[in-house]
């Protein structure tokens, strides 16, 4: 399909980004913030990783702070 094209030619040119290659790069960056910035270059797979994102850290907060109290 072309959906599965799409997808599949926007890996491949995200994965031979040198950035993404390089940890102390990839840790310093905030995942939202680089794929905003990068929507318009892999506007396909940009809207599917930020689906797997979370937002927020704050439900396994929760989650550890039941358990303490547990």
């Amino acid at each position: 399909s072309s959906f599965r094209n799409t997808v599949k030619e926007e890996y491949d040119a995200w994965l031979r980004l040198s950035e993404i290659r390089s940890v102390d790069v990839m840790a310093s960056l905030d995942p939202l913030e680089w794929w905003k910035m990068h929507n318009t270059q892999f506007p396909t797979i940009a809207k599917l990783a930020r689906l797997a994102i979370p937002t927020s850290s704050t439900p396994s907060e929760g989650v550890f702070s039941r358990a303490k109290l547990i």
